[in-house]
Order: structure tokens, then sequence, then C-alpha cells
């Protein structure tokens, strides 16, 4: 199942993984953008029992409601592995993790095959 928005794009690759990839270059994401991404991930899973594997798009980041709103959409879920471009979406994501939720379900790498190895080990 794959299912699109303007802001994102969500599949299932795996019976318990699903793929959510923001596909907006170079800007800075609201609130409604973000979660209507995350809106895709629930349709295909509204249950939340699947893991995330978290693409973001090259050179975004996300204002301060955004990453509220974001974090606290991915306390419901299993595992978020975020995957991130840039040494700046980095920075922000560790730091919005700290700060929002120091839970042990989302970890942040700069390449899809750590990231899938982290989802993947249990």
């Amino acid at each position: 199942m794959k299912l699109t928005s303007p802001n994102a794009i969500a599949e299932r690759i795996d019976d318990h993984v699903i793929q959510l990839t923001f596909i907006r270059k170079n800007i800075v994401l609201r609130a409604e953008e973000v979660m209507c991404g995350w809106s895709l991930a629930l349709q295909i899973d509204p249950k939340r029992q699947s893991k995330i594997l978290l693409l973001t798009a090259e050179g975004s980041l996300l204002d301060e409601e955004a990453r509220a709103a974001a974090f606290e959409e991915k306390e419901k879920w299993l595992k978020i592995a975020m995957v991130v471009q840039n040494l700046g979406q980095t920075i922000m994501a560790k730091v919005s993790i700290s700060k929002h939720t120091p839970s042990q379900n989302t970890q942040v790498f700069e390449c899809i095959e750590a990231a899938r190895n982290w989802l993947f080990k249990d």
C-alpha cells in the first residue's frame, strides 16, 4: 500500500515497517504539513503497531509548532528511525528528541541502511 500527499509519501515496506518520506525540499514545514504526512502512516496502520522509517526532505526543517506536533505523534508509534540529510537536520532532530520526548523509541541516522538495521534488530 502506498499513499501520497503534497508533502509526503507513506508506504508499507515490510509487515511491520512503514516508510514515511517527506518530499518538499528546502522549506520550513508547518504543523499541518507535517501532520498530513503522519496521517498517511495512520491510514496504513490505524492502530500504530508498525515501526516507522522516516526520511526527511533535503534542506527542510520543521517550525516550532511542527516539531512539537511531530514529536507528540512519534511517541504513539513503536519505533522511529529518522534519516536526516544534513548537519542542520541532525542537530535539530537530536535537540528536539531531547527536549520533547526523552524516550528510547527514536533514533537519528545519516543513512537508510543503518536506520533499517536498527528498526529490524528486534
